[in-house]
């Protein structure tokens, strides 16, 4: 993961220029199909749906993606 965390996003929206920059930064991926290693990487979490229940069958996978793409990727795939 890049290591950025959402203070960093919190203060970027507080400050117009940098509010652009990282919108125009952001929406890169989205108009030309270009992919960043940020993109591509995620981390893989398994949660227990019960408590000390380890079969694999009771188990839930989440994969957890940058905080901006997540949010990007969620917008622009959200239904009209």
């Amino acid at each position: 993961m890049s290591g950025l965390y959402f203070g960093f996003y919190k203060t970027t929206a507080k400050i117009r220029e940098l509010a652009n920059l990282s919108t125009q930064m952001i929406n890169i991926p989205f108009r030309t199909g270009y992919s960043s290693w940020r993109a591509k990487g995620y981390l893989k979490v398994t949660l227990q749906k019960k408590p000390n229940c380890y079969d694999p069958k009771k188990q839930r996978t989440i994969h957890l993606l940058e905080a901006d793409f997540q949010k990007d990727a969620s917008l622009f795939s959200a239904k009209e």
